[in-house]
């Protein structure tokens, strides 16, 4: 008889026989809400009674954040008598705002032991598609006896019939609420749950942080008036390609003054070309403000090479050893 375990033999909680095998099952696994994890985080952090904008809420350094969130499900588990237990991933659902994910949604899904999934925004700015992606990987991963513990980081009662589902194939399924639970929890679904805890507002401070919404007006104010110093107006020459260029290396640099986010994007381009939803907004915005003008399409492809080009410039700089 072969023990078959993800990596090598161990004692594990729940054990499925057939004529040849036995196979261990002792993972669990985290699937996360970003929709719901980001509304009620903001709401916690920011203790303002009125919904925050998503794009007015980011994660600090998203590497550790995924690592916090890991050591609270592990406290989870251990807080609830369940057996040792070990992480298959990180699922995160997300939507998609327009064709390509933003820096953050890139750097999170290239973070070891997350698997992100999209859904989309419709019309009306409502995420769609991402309640059926969490149910079919919960009740999916049940069933295929993938994990013996899952966490839920949502409060949508629609997951209410999911979590029944999987916990018939004889997993357990934990809540892990944002804030607190009876605000941000559907009582239903805390009921279902074996276990309901939370990410506390300590935690969060943590992880969480609420973006000024002026700053991309004065980025866009400030090239506008040409008030970054050491930066001409217009190169020698006067032509309408250097006014161009001159005005994309001022948005450049106004928008890549965090060393931080030159790094997140160094490793976004080495994957894609494709300049994040939120910087090419501003990007081109700033640019066509600053010559006047709307931009032509080969001129919005040129300015986005610039950005690029001066990501890649800007990290190999910083990587270089000072002289």
């Amino acid at each position: 008889m072969v023990v078959a375990a993800y990596d090598r033999p161990r004692k594990g909680p729940y054990l499925y026989l057939n004529s040849k095998e036995v196979f261990v099952v002792d993972r669990y696994a985290i699937l996360v809400d970003a929709g719901y994890f980001y509304a009620a985080a903001a709401q916690a952090v920011s203790k303002e009674t009125t919904p925050i904008p998503r794009h007015r809420v980011s994660i600090n350094a998203p590497g550790a954040f995924v690592q916090g969130l890991i050591s609270r499900g592990a406290q989870l588990i251990a807080n609830t008598n369940g057996p040792p237990a070990y992480l298959l991933r990180v699922y995160w659902y997300d939507a998609l705002r327009g064709a390509q994910p933003t820096l953050e949604q890139s750097t999170v899904a290239g973070l070891p032991g997350v698997k992100v999934r999209f859904g989309t925004i419709n019309a009306q700015g409502k995420q769609k598609g991402v309640d059926s992606l969490i149910v079919t990987d919960l009740v999916e991963l049940a069933r295929n006896r993938a994990v013996c513990e899952a966490i839920l980081v949502s409060g949508d009662e629609d997951l209410r019939i999911a979590m029944q589902i999987a916990q018939t194939f004889g997993i357990r399924v934990h809540v892990l609420a944002v804030g607190e639970p009876q605000k941000n929890v559907n009582p239903s679904l805390r009921m279902e749950a074996d276990s309901v805890d939370m990410l506390d507002e300590r935690w969060l401070a943590e992880h969480v942080v609420i973006i000024d919404e002026s700053r991309t007006k004065s980025v866009i104010s400030s090239v506008e008036s040409g008030s970054r110093p050491g930066v001409s107006a217009t190169r020698s020459g006067g032509g309408s390609s250097d006014i161009l260029d001159n005005a994309a290396l001022r948005v450049c640099d106004e928008l890549l003054r965090d060393e931080g986010c030159v790094q997140d994007l160094y490793r976004h381009f080495a994957a894609s070309t494709a300049v994040p939803s939120e910087y090419d907004r501003v990007l081109l915005v700033g640019v066509a403000g600053a010559v006047g003008r709307s931009l032509a399409p080969e001129e919005k492809r040129r300015v986005r090479g610039m950005f690029v080009t001066q990501v890649r410039r800007l990290a190999a700089k910083a990587a270089s050893p000072a002289r």
